[in-house]
């Protein structure tokens, strides 16, 4: 498991995909013909854990600051939002 870990982090390292972009890949989730709920359940369970891992989330208290601030962003719009996000906060 550790060898796999160790490949996922330099991948996503090499990708440089950012935590908005795995935000965005979990909200737009939907369960795709063929899959099964289980099949789906460990599919959104992985992305969001990449989520988590992206914005170093260990906690509840972080993943609750973290809730409320996306929610707060997406509410934000034209040049405020593009200035806030430029920032790339990571509270309120």
């Amino acid at each position: 498991m550790q060898s796999y870990d160790k490949i996922k982090e330099e991948l996503l390292k090499h990708f440089k995909l950012s935590p908005l972009t795995h935000y965005t890949k979990f909200w737009n989730m939907v369960k795709t013909p063929g899959e099964t709920f289980n099949q789906f359940s460990n599919r959104l369970t992985e992305t969001f854990n990449i989520y988590l891992e992206s914005k170093d989330i260990t906690n509840f208290e972080t993943l609750h600051d973290d809730i409320i601030l996306q929610k707060f962003l997406k509410n934000l719009t034209g040049n405020l939002r593009r200035n806030c996000m430029d920032k790339d906060p990571t509270y309120l």
